[in-house]
């Protein structure tokens, strides 16, 4: 599946360094897509004198993969084994909805954002509000009034979250990540299509990532930097996409080795590779390979 000198492949069979920054990336772009950080508020009992509640604040912090985009959850696990820090856990209901989640709370969140909070984009400024107030009031007793605004606070901080994209570059192992989580890879070949009456064959080969609006500067930023068009995509959400076709050739023999470099999640790696096995066909074979290429199914 995986090249050997790949991240992917030195990530699910642990041979990766105790630092690297590339991995770094490839997570920062993943929990942009598939993270939360937020606080979590546990009871420590009530006052005796007028019997009121009070709570301590736990800051929490994860990444989800769902079975249908990683099917053997080996991705998460793997990224906890590297990193050392949290636990995973798994929500197994119908088989859709079936789950990895790695959990970090309190000094494993710290040690997280310290890792990767750098290369983070969309969740950066949130994270960091975060990690201030749970300094500013761990151990300190909270009641509920106090709790509600402090909800409110976080609702707030991460909807402005992504006002600004400051990074010069879009590096590919942080674009690798978002596509693992928040894009997909079409590979549809010898597509049927009826045009005027006449019936023709045509391959789809793309690359997309869809986002809320309030990080569109983002989606904008990649297609500054890799081309491709951002659109609406549905009710409050927005599409990156980069056709990886034909006429894209050689864009994609230049682009889909880079994301291959650092894609860690198997499904969209086998995907890509394909698009690359397709292009690097001679021209006589390729109507020989187009029934063996099986279509990707979307996330």
């Amino acid at each position: 599946m995986f090249e050997t000198d790949s991240l992917g492949y030195k990530l699910l069979n642990g041979k990766i360094k105790s630092h690297s920054e590339q991995l770094n990336k490839f997570v920062a772009g993943l929990f942009d897509s598939d993270g939360m950080v937020g606080l979590k508020f546990n009871s420590c009992g009530s006052s005796s004198y007028n019997n009121e509640a009070y709570y301590r604040i736990q800051l929490v912090s994860q990444i989800d993969q769902s079975a249908s985009n990683d099917p053997d959850l080996c991705m998460i696990r793997s990224l906890k084994k590297h990193y050392g820090i949290g636990t995973v856990s798994f929500r197994a209901r119908e088989q859709w909805a079936h789950q990895a989640i790695w959990n970090m709370a309190g000094k494993d969140s710290h040690i997280f954002y310290n890792l990767v909070g750098k290369h983070l984009i969309i969740k950066r400024k949130h994270f960091e509000n975060m990690l201030w107030l749970y300094d500013e009031l761990k151990g300190v007793r909270l009641t509920e009034e106090q709790i509600q605004e402090l909800k409110e606070f976080s609702i707030c901080s991460r909807d402005s979250s992504a006002k600004e994209v400051n990074k010069k570059h879009i590096s590919p192992a942080y674009l690798a990540g978002l596509i693992a989580g928040d894009g997909w890879i079409t590979v549809r070949l010898n597509v049927p299509r009826l045009r005027r009456g006449w019936l023709s064959h045509e391959n789809q080969m793309s690359c997309a990532i869809t986002l809320h609006e309030l990080d569109s500067l983002v989606l904008k930023k990649i297609a500054s930097d890799y081309g491709g068009r951002v659109v609406p995509k549905d009710k409050h959400m927005m599409s990156w996409r980069r056709n990886l076709g034909k006429e894209s050739k050689s864009f994609a023999l230049r682009f889909i080795p880079e994301l291959l470099k650092y894609m860690c999640l198997p499904k969209k790696y086998v995907a890509l590779k394909k698009i690359l096995q397709f292009h690097k066909l001679p021209a006589e074979t390729k109507c020989l390979e187009l029934e063996k290429v099986c279509d990707s199914p979307r996330r």
